[in-house]
């Protein structure tokens, strides 16, 4: 049964000073694996020097809004795919909401946004919520089972429907 337990915590490190020491040089030098059936380095992604890679061109950068979507788009075109159209506000706050809160919007809130027309309005939106108290709660009642209701919804100040 132990081995399903968490260790217990303890304030004495299980290395010594030398193994530390090597540890830290391997990890300077580039920290190169060997693979387990031979005796070449590991070219695993995760054992490879971090480098900025050079942003692809597309064909039509109107889509492209920051650096990131020239990696997105240019795989949109190797497959031939086209972008799809820039959601409606409505839906993108509904989105945002969702997706960091686990809760829709309030309507006034989804109004609010529609009618905000500063150009930094998504970022301080997203902002806003990073910072709720209430980010990441990924509520499980209305993500697994539709129709019901938050646990305990007065913590939220979210009207919750459907």
């Amino acid at each position: 049964m132990d081995a399903l337990c968490q260790p217990k915590q303890t304030t004495e490190c299980p290395l010594k000073a030398e193994e530390i020491n090597l540890l830290t040089q391997w990890i300077d030098q580039g920290a190169i694996g060997l693979s387990e059936d031979s005796k070449e380095p590991l070219q695993h992604w995760a054992f490879q020097p971090i480098h900025q890679p050079a942003v692809p061109g597309v064909d039509d950068d109107r889509w492209v809004r920051n650096p990131i979507d020239h990696f997105v788009l240019d795989s949109l075109e190797q497959h031939g795919v086209a972008p799809s159209p820039v959601a409606a506000r409505a839906t993108l706050v509904r989105r945002l909401y969702l997706d960091l809160l686990g809760l829709p919007p309030e309507w006034d809130r989804v109004q609010q946004f529609i009618q905000d027309e500063r150009p930094d309005a998504w970022e301080l939106l997203v902002d806003e919520l990073l910072g709720s108290p209430y980010y990441g709660e990924r509520w499980r009642d209305m993500q697994t089972a539709p129709g019901t209701k938050p646990t305990h919804p007065e913590k939220s100040g979210h009207t919750v429907t459907g």
